[in-house]
């Protein structure tokens, strides 16, 4: 559950963060301003996002190498999962949320900041449980499947290699074409 929402947390925070900072800095809610700097932000998060995929492929095959395919699929290191897990939310929170600088330099302007931080919390409660749900979800099949699969894991091994290195691949080429993508184009 806090896997779920914390990512939710940092990409609201984030935004917070950016137009309070700016706001006082410079005694103006431009929202221009707020684009400036978050078209800096943008490529180094999806560059951080490509750095933990490769971490994330890395560790898929050196594991792979190092036991082979007779380890099993149960023992397969869930707190250093963990900790990637949270890397990547971190990474993947920290480009600010749009919706939400715009609700806040709303709210600022007409002078009810308070009004403006209290949406705040309930947008990212509510962006939290929605991946909280969908996160407890995918536990549930995983688990599943890992019970039906448990009887059949000298022979899953190979699957279970190849579906994570897919994973960490496509977390990498994603964010390499995100960052891209996100030079090339330019400020907005």
């Amino acid at each position: 559950m806090l896997f779920g929402s914390l990512p939710a947390f940092f990409h609201v925070g984030s935004a917070v963060i950016i137009v309070l900072t700016l706001s006082f800095l410079f005694q103006s809610s431009s929202l221009l301003t707020f684009n400036a700097l978050s078209d800096k932000i943008y490529p180094l998060s999806y560059l951080l996002i490509t750095l933990a995929g490769l971490v994330l492929l890395m560790k898929t095959l050196l594991g792979y190498r190092r036991t082979g395919l007779t380890h099993s699929i149960a023992g397969s290191g869930r707190e250093s999962d963990s900790r990637a897990i949270v890397a990547l939310a971190l990474v993947s929170g920290i480009i600010p949320c749009p919706g939400a600088a715009l609700i806040l330099l709303f709210t600022l302007n007409l002078g009810i900041l308070w009004v403006g931080l209290l949406g705040m919390i309930a947008l990212a409660f509510g962006m939290g449980i929605t991946t909280t749900v969908a996160a407890c979800v995918s536990l549930g099949f995983r688990d599943a499947a890992s019970r039906v699969g448990s009887r059949f894991t000298k022979a899953l091994r190979p699957a279970y290699v190849v579906v994570s290195a897919l994973g960490a691949f496509f977390i990498t080429v994603f964010g390499l074409f995100m960052f891209i993508g996100s030079l090339s184009l330019g400020p907005t």
